[in-house]
């Protein structure tokens, strides 16, 4: 069974739950069920083409996690992230 829910101007929070103001959809079933409303991600450099593409520079401390293209939505959406290093957390952990 999937529920969806939509945001409409009129609704109350009760109603209509949001996630920082955004609306949200709701779905119950097995997780091979619902894999298709979640849309997929991947971590890519933090970084800034330059005009003509002639050089793009990256940030070392930042990553982009980036949305790809999900149901009508067409594009990637970017979003800035701090870098981890998790076999340096790893290291830190068993050093403990």
């Amino acid at each position: 069974m999937t529920t969806r829910i939509h945001d409409a101007q009129t609704s109350t929070a009760n109603i209509h739950p949001k996630w920082f103001n955004s609306p949200i959809a709701l779905h119950k079933g097995t997780l091979t069920e619902i894999r298709t409303h979640i849309p997929t991600f991947e971590r890519r450099g933090f970084g800034l083409s330059q005009p003509g593409n002639e050089q793009t520079r990256l940030n070392n401390r930042l990553d982009a996690i980036v949305r790809q293209p999900f149901r009508d939505d067409k594009t990637f959406i970017p979003a800035p992230s701090r870098k981890c290093s998790w076999s340096g957390g790893m290291n830190m952990l068993l050093a403990a």
